[in-house]
């Protein structure tokens, strides 16, 4: 009988030095925006576009990035940050991680998009929409997000 309470005793004593798991909080976005859209070419097939990103310090980001442009049928997407290459160098994985890390300030974010399709159309001049899923990942936690708004092409 001693035997058993000095071991419960014991495995009390064991389960109080181990540090409970603390809960993360869920990451935060504060914002996020798409502040120009440009035409690379005269041709309208590349677009660079940019914006801003609000999100919990230290956390995670991704931006699927699609822009629309009804009067034409012109489609282009994007990733943000772009993704990796196969077998990156150290470099590369320092630079994806700064740019995919937030800083819990608005941060600015740049892409490159490419009109897709078999015989891309061409972006015009004027109006288009972009759309975006974001998701933001701190510790354990995700939060996931959509949004839409009419952009100008410049």
């Amino acid at each position: 009988m001693r035997v058993a309470l000095v071991l419960v005793a014991l495995a009390a004593a064991a389960a109080l030095a181990i540090p409970a798991r603390s809960a993360s909080t869920a990451p935060q976005l504060t914002s996020f925006s798409v502040s120009s859209v440009g035409r690379t070419t005269s041709r309208g097939l590349t677009l660079r576009v940019a914006g801003s990103i609000d999100c919990t310090k230290k956390a995670g980001f991704h931006v699927w990035l699609w822009i629309t442009q009804t009067s034409t049928g012109a489609l282009a997407h994007s990733l943000v940050p772009a993704s990796l290459p196969p077998n990156p160098t150290q470099k590369q994985l320092t630079a994806y991680e700064r740019n995919s890390t937030c800083t819990g300030a608005s941060k600015s974010w740049v892409s490159k998009l490419k009109a897709e399709g078999t015989h891309p159309a061409a972006f015009a001049k004027g109006q288009a929409r972009a759309c975006a899923v974001i998701t933001v990942s701190h510790s354990d936690r995700y939060l996931l997000r959509q949004s839409c708004s009419r952009v100008t092409v410049s």
